[in-house]
């Protein structure tokens, strides 16, 4: 786990370093604060953080591989010389193939951090991650899923609930560092490792695969942090009922892989076998996995396995396609990797109150389209509009609609194809809100003129004097009469007064009602992925 200090991302004194995060005692030295690279990360709502390489290490020689949970500990009982590695995680190789070990992502006030952790069951659209019980002290609030988990590309799963062993104690060693997290948004396509059963077949020589986003250098060194699922191939050079232990040659675990999986086997044989829990000085010594095999840890496990999904509500919905690569997880992506969208969301993210909003959609029209795309997803077409109905009420349910009530119920009921199309696509969306006459490319917009001809065809009568009508035409009835519903035929022109189209944000009420369901959620992945890089 990588820890986040506060705003400006200035390091604490000696004492505040184990003051906040030695659980036990005060150590007696800690060693100096690497100056590495670090990452900014702007949480909604909250202060900026820095996710950090800086490590306060015990001067002693066990250090939790959560930075963020560092336990001023001692060595296990049956401590014992380690044996060999057969290639490094610092330094080492990507990893390509072990999509369902993720990274963890914790926050709670100015502290955060980063594990690693491994999808071992899924069930509907919930997933249950195994990590360690220290990657938990601090909430995880957010798990990523990629070779990158920086990348654009990351898939994110919002979290459902999680739960440490009741036998952690906080102490480096403790047998008991597992733990659980269960997320939302999983689906068919989410991949699973699960875990080993007892007996788990281990002895010392047996070859284990671990995997995990830890750092690429050795703690207290420059350079090292990462965001990039690696690899080792590891051969165990201690085994005892409680742990597993390896020995640093020329690589090794370290810092932020903790909670990743040690794994037995190759394909669809692999298991997991034991959880990264804590390394001996700076990643450069021993490392030791808390075994699963463990009674205690495998029926804590196992209890956690047997949980029940819970009842499906309006929030569990909105999360889980949110979540993953589902329907409104992808608009949202689309909207964070278009600047003028990402822009927008993260003004948006700042405001209190609509005149702070308007004012963002002003500055950043073409934003617009994709984020009311993301932003009202979930209460668009998806399934979560029947178990939101209070949330979703001023939210348009084709993405945009005339604040003329007729006109608006009559095109929504008739017309929501083109106007989904119109609403998600930027020329269109801004043409549809301000006129065809607002701008010469408007009136020939092919996506605006379905939207016209729609109204003027089956929604004539309603949509008159509003502007999604303007400039439509219906089509000639086959017997030289008037054309379809609504009451008309021929070429209807409207004026640009009277009505005007709403995409519920333009309005106190549209900025308190439906959208905001996802605009949080967009707003934290947004800034998430958007770090920027800078010097310690």
């Amino acid at each position: 786990m990588t820890f986040l200090v506060g705003p400006g991302g200035a390091a604490p004194n000696e004492d505040e370093k184990c003051e906040s995060f030695c659980r036990l005692r005060r150590s007696d030295a800690l060693l100096p604060y690497n100056e590495g690279a670090s990452v900014r990360l702007l949480l909604p709502k909250g202060p900026a953080l820095t996710l950090s390489s800086r490590l306060p290490l015990v001067a002693g020689p066990l250090v939790a591989l959560a930075l963020g949970a560092v336990a001023c500990g001692s060595t296990p009982a049956d401590d014992a010389p380690l044996g060999s590695d057969e290639s490094a995680i610092i330094g080492g190789a990507a990893d390509t193939s072990h999509e369902a070990v993720v990274a963890i992502i914790s926050q709670q006030g100015n502290q955060a951090g980063a594990c690693s952790g491994t999808i071992v069951k899924k069930q509907g659209r919930v997933a249950w991650v195994l990590t360690a019980a220290h990657c938990v002290d601090i909430p995880p609030t957010i798990v990523l899923m990629g070779p990158n988990y920086d990348a654009a590309t990351a898939k994110r799963f919002e979290v459902l609930d999680y739960a440490a062993h009741p036998n952690y104690d906080g102490q480096t060693g403790n047998p008991a560092d597992v733990a659980m997290v269960r997320i939302l948004g999983a689906n068919t396509g989410t991949p699973v490792i699960p875990i080993t059963d007892a007996p788990d077949q281990l002895a010392v020589g047996t070859r284990l695969t671990s995997v995990g986003y830890g750092r690429t250098t050795p703690a207290g060194s420059a350079g090292g942090d990462n965001t990039i699922r690696k690899a080792i191939t590891l051969s165990i050079a201690e085994l005892s009922n409680t742990h597993v232990g390896y020995r640093y040659t020329n690589g090794n675990i370290c810092q932020g892989d903790s909670g990743g999986p040690a794994i037995r086997g190759t394909g669809t044989a692999e298991r997991v076998v034991a959880v990264h829990s804590f390394v001996s000085g700076n990643c450069t010594q021993e490392a030791y996995s808390a075994r699963l095999t463990l009674q205690s840890n495998y029926t804590f496990v196992q209890q956690q396995l047997a949980k029940a999904v819970p009842a499906e509500s309006c929030d569990s919905c909105t999360k889980a396609e949110s979540s993953g690569d589902n329907a409104c997880a992808l608009k949202q992506s689309e909207c964070f990797s278009n600047r003028d969208c990402a822009s927008l969301a993260e003004c948006r993210n700042k405001c209190t109150d609509i005149v702070c909003t308007n004012a963002c959609d002003a500055r950043y029209p073409r934003g617009q389209a994709k984020f009311q795309a993301a932003a009202n997803c979930t209460c668009g077409t998806t399934v979560c509009r029947s178990l939101c109905t209070a949330e979703c009420k001023r939210v348009p349910t084709c993405g945009i609609s005339a604040t003329n009530d007729a006109c608006g119920a009559c095109t929504t009921a008739s017309c929501c194809d083109p106007i989904a199309a119109c609403a998600a696509d930027t020329d269109c969306y801004i043409c549809l809100k301000a006129g065809a006459s607002a701008d010469a490319s408007c009136a020939t917009n092919p996506l605006r003129k379905a939207v016209a001809d729609c109204a003027a065809t089956k929604c004539k009568a309603d949509c008159v004097n509003d502007p999604i009508g303007e400039g439509g035409e219906a089509p000639p009835a086959a017997d030289g009469g008037a054309g379809g519903g609504g009451g008309g035929g021929g070429t209807t022109t409207t004026t640009t007064t009277g009505c005007s189209v709403a995409n519920g944000a333009g309005s106190a009420s549209g900025a308190a009602g439906g959208f905001g369901l996802a605009l949080s959620t967009l707003a934290f992945v947004l800034v998430a992925r958007r770090r920027q890089r800078r010097g310690a």
